[in-house]
């Protein structure tokens, strides 16, 4: 090779060793965020147990069809209705647990279970609860096929009501009697424009993460988790919002409710914020709750 092609040759080479740098370093980047966002997150601690708020309960232990362990209490009611209840991001059953007293005082049999990944469950990734409905699809199997519950419905907050929509649509009324959504995500596009998420960089390489992500798991994540694509299968559903909630919108909500079949009731919650509407008013939230549930339970 003569000297002039070496020279002619060499910008190129630097070209692509830029290209090749650069497109390493946004890899390397992309999955570090993923890692600190998604992957890697506090599994959440059992704080509290149902003996601590004065409920009777059993500890199980729950198989998912994809053979994950999940660690779950079993609250038994008088009622043949039970309710699977998911909980949220970085959450174990503990924060969930709130809901429990007054289900269980209008008679239901509760079942609460750490998602995968998360609290004392199997699993080191929790995706976003992009495996969750799975998780509660274990619970519905426990109630029915252990306990002889013969109607069950569905109860989630944040990540885990996203997931409860997800599992409704595809175990649709009757199999799920009703569904109560607490400030769920209509997709994980909209869910990173919220304020408290809000990040041009992603925003701009949405489609990189998305691809990151599936490149890691095998899957979409983002059509794994999108409740907007599946909610048109979903009827008989409460979805719970605070109009102060920053964390995910209540657009998000909004949007679920405009796709979802009747019936269907969209409540907002003024000035509560995320997974805070309980918090609000924690009798007006057991009455419409234990009210919506009734009247759709067989």
């Amino acid at each position: 090779m003569s000297a002039k092609t070496t020279l002619y040759a060499s910008p190129w080479a630097l070209v692509v060793l830029a290209v090749a740098g650069a497109g390493i370093f946004l890899w390397n980047t992309i999955n570090l965020r993923l890692d600190r966002d998604i992957f890697a997150q506090d599994r959440g601690e059992i704080t509290t147990t149902p003996a601590d708020v004065g409920l009777a309960y059993e500890e199980q232990t729950l198989t998912t069809a994809d053979g994950v362990a999940l660690h779950a209490w079993f609250i038994p009611g008088n009622l043949d209705a039970g309710i699977v209840m998911a909980p949220g991001y970085t959450d174990s059953m503990s924060v969930i647990l709130k809901y429990a007293p007054f289900l269980h005082q209008a008679g239901y049999q509760l079942l609460l279970f750490d998602p995968r990944g998360q609290g004392q469950s199997a699993g080191k990734l929790y995706a976003f609860g992009a495996f969750e409905p799975l998780d509660i699809a274990a619970g519905m199997r426990y109630l029915r096929r252990v306990r002889n519950v013969e109607h069950v419905a569905l109860f989630g907050h944040s990540n885990g009501a996203t997931a409860a929509l997800i599992a409704a649509a595809q175990h649709p009324y009757p199999e799920v009697f009703a569904v109560v959504a607490d400030s769920p995500f209509a997709n994980l596009a909209l869910a990173s424009r919220s304020p408290a998420f809000s990040d041009p960089f992603l925003d701009a390489l949405f489609p990189l993460y998305a691809g990151v992500a599936r490149a890691r798991l095998g899957f979409d994540l983002f059509q794994r988790t999108n409740a907007l694509a599946v909610i048109e299968r979903v009827s008989h559903v409460l979805l719970i919002h605070g109009t102060a909630d920053t964390t995910v919108t209540p657009q998000n909500s909004k949007l679920l409710f405009e796709r979802a079949q009747e019936p269907k009731v969209l409540w907002l919650v003024d000035g509560a914020a995320h997974v805070r509407s309980f918090e609000t008013d924690p009798k007006r939230y057991a009455e419409r709750v234990v009210a919506f549930l009734d009247q759709f339970k067989p």
